[in-house]
């Protein structure tokens, strides 16, 4: 694949999903300029500092009437309108895509519009962290980034953003995005959601057992990490994903009442034949050390590295090759 760089990309969000692209952008040679949006002007100063943008707005219109390529990188229930602000200031030529963790309202928003040229990104990388302070350009790296197009999408839009995607490090995986949504409701939602539940039952427990704060050591700490992510990013994901984190949550009900009913009966070997499948599906995954790989927070490991052309949904290949 040979690297192709966009003379003027348009980054609206500037915090850590934002600031990264502009900074992977950068250091591979993939943009001639980043144009970065924020909602305050102190962050724009620290983010041309850092080198995640060349230059700052607070108004996308003129930012995007500028741009050969946009991201958007805000929370996911802010996208729709935004969209439909930008959209009248969008050249012939300019593709659009975003970084949100669901994908089936925006794709839909998008088509809507008729901007044939957008495509639907979510990359599975992020932290608990918030704000352009911690964006890094290796952030992508090795990371699955999820790309949805549909039927309609303009098959060059895509192959460029692809080939952006591959350019920083991140492995394109392409999907439908009702699958997408399904997939991380299980690999991502649903993983916040507990985290929060299981700090939720301890602050409960903490009012009546004052000890209980004595007993929250690394076990409790390391699983509710991803707790600590932005609550208005969270909030958004939950609401534009809610269909798909019902479902999964209806599954793990099933899950839980199994174990539930062992653990009633006192039936072990039943009840370590569970954690057996649980430890060998894990391990197998993420590799047997203890921890596994470096966790993100609010995103999943990367899955193995397999596309699926927007034409055949229900088919897979491997590798980052571009839809036929």
């Amino acid at each position: 694949m040979s690297k192709q760089t966009i003379d003027t990309v348009a980054v609206i969000g500037v915090g850590l999903l934002g600031g990264s692209l502009g900074l992977a952008l950068k250091k591979n040679g993939l943009a001639g300029r980043v144009i970065g949006v924020a909602r305050r002007s102190e962050t724009i100063p620290t983010a041309i500092e850092l080198g995640a943008i060349d230059e700052g707005s607070l108004d996308p219109i003129a930012a995007v009437s500028q741009a050969d390529l946009v991201f958007l990188a805000t929370p996911v229930l802010q996208m729709p309108r935004l969209l439909e602000v930008i959209a009248p200031a969008l050249s012939a030529n300019c593709i659009v895509t975003d970084t949100g963790s669901s994908k089936e309202n925006i794709v839909e928003f998008a088509a809507a519009l008729g901007i044939r040229s957008f495509v639907g990104g979510h990359p599975m990388a992020g932290s608990e962290k918030k704000g352009v302070a911690y964006a890094r350009p290796d952030l992508f790296s090795g990371r699955t980034y999820f790309l949805t197009p549909t039927a309609q999408t303009d098959e060059a839009a895509l192959t460029t953003v692809r080939d952006l995607v591959t350019g920083f490090g991140a492995i394109p995986v392409i999907l439908p995005p009702e699958r997408h949504d399904r997939i991380v409701a299980i690999t991502s939602h649903l993983p916040h959601l507990l985290a929060s539940s299981l700090i939720r039952l301890a602050l409960a427990t903490s009012k009546v057992e004052p000890l209980l704060e004595k007993g929250m050591a690394t076990g409790l700490r390391d699983i509710t990490r991803i707790a600590s992510g932005d609550v208005e990013m969270w909030r958004d994901i939950y609401i534009s994903n809610r269909n798909h984190l019902l479902e999964a949550l209806d599954s793990l009900e099933e899950i839980l009442a199994q174990a539930r009913a062992l653990l009633k009966d006192g039936d072990a070997p039943a009840l370590a034949q569970l954690l057996s499948e649980a430890k060998d599906f894990r391990e197998r995954v993420y590799g047997a050390q203890p921890g596994g790989p470096a966790a993100v927070a609010g995103d999943s490991e990367p899955l193995k590295s397999q596309a699926s052309s927007p034409s055949e949904p229900d088919r897979t290949r491997a590798g980052p090759k571009p839809a036929k």
